[in-house]
């Protein structure tokens, strides 16, 4: 029997775990590429850990290539992304890459390249006839246009390129955005919108797996939790079906002929009207367990895009399964399950680590946990003899 292609998944943080995890079980054989072997998921068995180079910049090119000269495996292997620096870089310098790895979305770069520049999403948008937030590219000096545009505060801002040095942050006022500014200067120009009143709860995204633009898995789901609330980083996803919100995710990515893992969210505006938040294009989300383990295994279908393989298929899980961030948001299950009368009890929790297959992460996870207790604590003494 001919060997399946080998999947490289690059960074092992939880998100990465996830796919690496999702792969392994589905009978590919992964190769995981880390720098930090202190890292939780660099204990995984699901994966054949290789401490890599630089993962940033142009080192990620050159790691790539070493890493693929290395493995000279027969055929190529298929590249797995974690972040949106990396989806970045690698769509610059495909042709470096092209003859070592096959890629689910290398024949849309130029797409993929635009949509993750968050300057581009409202002529998007209002192509696409999708509502998105009054919006003013701030370059740190044009304040007066902020507020004769968005009319009054407070608004929302966030950078405009991927991984800036914050993610978005509301603000009170026009000299809260100047001293933003001022902080955090290497992550101009930053995108200061209209806040569109809701929880983190009127959060919903549709997720993809897509092939010349057409949808060969799909998920919807909702944030409960977000770190900071209504402006972070997912830390609880509810698997929410919503025609709406598949529709509207499809209507987003209509006509750009997309391939790879994409999604889009989107905020429900009290009146119901869905305003685009931002889209995640050439990698799954930080919260692909979710989709997982809920039966949308994006990773597994995104594989047998690329080599026409099909992996092995999961099962179904038999209760809604909610996934609980808490590794960046401590609180995040605990949270959750305080609010099981909303949720109803016909639901089961998920966290980043624990896996019965694989229990070497977790283990992993609360033993750096414990270590970091005697800082902790020598911390908080420390701020109470200053507060006296």
């Amino acid at each position: 029997m001919e060997k399946l292609p080998t999947a490289v998944v690059v960074g092992l943080c939880a998100h990465g775990l996830a796919v690496a995890r999702a792969l392994a079980r589905a009978g590919v054989e992964v190769v995981a590429l880390e720098t930090d072997r202190n890292l939780p998921g660099s204990a995984t068995r699901m994966a054949r850990v290789e401490s890599a180079g630089t993962m940033t910049g142009d080192g990620l090119i050159s790691t790539l290539v070493a890493i693929a000269n290395r493995l000279q495996t027969t055929p190529k292997p298929v590249l797995f992304l974690t972040n949106d620096r990396m989806v970045a870089t690698v769509g610059a310098r495909w042709d470096d890459l092209e003859s070592k790895y096959a890629m689910s979305w290398s024949g849309c770069r130029d797409a993929v390249l635009r949509l993750i520049d968050k300057r581009n999403l409202e002529e998007h948008c209002c192509r696409s006839g999708l509502a998105y937030p009054g919006t003013v590219v701030f370059d740190g000096s044009n304040l007066e246009e902020v507020a004769a545009t968005l009319g009054s505060y407070p608004v929302l801002a966030k950078p405009s390129q991927p991984l800036g040095t914050f993610k978005a942050v509301s603000l009170a006022d026009e000299a809260a955005l100047a001293r933003l500014a001022d902080l955090h200067r290497s992550s101009l120009p930053f995108l200061v919108q209209q806040l569109i009143p809701g929880g983190d709860d009127r959060l919903k995204v549709a997720a993809f797996m897509m092939r010349e633009g057409k949808v060969l898995a799909a998920f919807e789901g909702r944030k409960l939790r977000s770190q900071p609330p209504c402006r972070g980083q997912t830390s609880v996803m509810q698997p929410w079906p919503d025609e709406r919100v598949r529709t509207a995710g499809e209507r987003f990515f209509a006509g750009l002929e997309i391939s790879g893992p994409v999604s889009v969210e989107f905020k429900e505006a009290p009146d119901g009207e869905l305003f685009v938040i931002e889209p995640t294009l050439g990698r799954t989300d930080y919260f692909v367990d979710a989709c997982v383990a809920n039966g949308c295994d994006l990773p597994s279908v995104e594989y047998a895009a690329v080599t026409g393989c099909q992996p092995q298929a999961r099962r179904t899980a038999a209760f809604p399964r909610i996934w609980c961030d808490t590794e960046r948001d401590g609180a995040s299950f605990l949270r959750t399950a305080a609010s099981v009368g909303k949720l109803g009890a016909g639901w089961l929790p998920i966290f980043p680590y624990l896996s019965a297959g694989d229990p070497s992460p977790f283990a992993k996870a609360c033993l750096n946990y414990a270590q970091r207790i005697p800082g902790r604590i020598a911390s908080r003494l420390r701020r109470l003899s200053a507060a006296s």
